[in-house]
């Protein structure tokens, strides 16, 4: 089956035409899209306004099924809002139960970051659940508004690891927004390394058919 995958589109409008080129000139049989489908805000309205006016209707357009997971720069409320408006079986959000891409590979997704420089933690965990982090100045995102969090609001969360756990099917598709550590794709430019080693001991236990992860770059404030 063919499938293409594609993460980091930002709002681009110009990159999603590109994307639905791509779909129908490869004859794809299903999309998969691995987060950051928004440009970073801090102002919910204005991922509503993109939502509203192209990314529903462009979802809509597609002929194939789409599998989702949201990226750190997606803002959770807006994110659910485009759960709402995509309800037809073609279309799956996935998460840390298996849902199944063509008639049955099991596929998981994760959206979730290690801990950043960024300010806004809706998106992001501790690595390893044995992880201490403390980070100052954070604030997550609720209902449009900001909402200050304690320095140690990541270890009141469950960490990548456990949220991994579920990750255990042979066979099976594994969407991350978070690249494994290790590579090349988890390097910033500034050279450090903010991959997950939970996902890469994941993967080397587990040995997944086929794992999809985002390039991880300095795209917020």
């Amino acid at each position: 089956m063919r499938i293409v995958y594609a993460s980091d589109l930002h709002s681009n409008k110009e990159l999603y035409h590109q994307l639905y080129e791509l779909i129908y000139s490869e004859n794809a049989k299903e999309l998969i899209l691995g987060g950051d489908l928004f440009e970073h805000s801090r102002f919910i309205d204005e991922q509503f306004l993109f939502l509203q006016e192209f990314l529903i209707p462009f979802f809509k357009s597609t002929k194939i099924p789409v599998s989702i997971i949201a990226g750190n720069t997606d803002i959770s409320d807006v994110f659910e809002e485009l759960k709402k408006a995509l309800k037809l079986e073609k279309f799956k959000f996935l998460n840390s139960q298996p849902q199944y891409i063509g008639s049955n590979t099991p596929s998981f997704g994760c959206p979730f970051i290690t801990p950043s420089p960024f300010k806004m933690k809706n998106f992001e965990r501790r690595d390893l659940k044995l992880d201490n982090v403390i980070q100052s100045s954070s604030y997550i995102l609720n209902h449009g508004k900001q909402v200050s969090v304690s320095e140690h609001y990541l270890n009141d969360l469950p960490s990548i690891e456990e949220e991994l756990d579920s990750f255990c099917l042979s066979n099976s598709i594994w969407v991350t927004h978070i690249p494994p550590s290790g590579g090349v794709l988890d390097v910033l430019h500034n050279g450090q390394s903010v991959g997950s080693n939970a996902l890469r001991n994941k993967i080397v236990k587990e040995q997944p058919l086929l794992t999809l992860q985002d390039i991880f770059m300095n795209h917020q404030e």
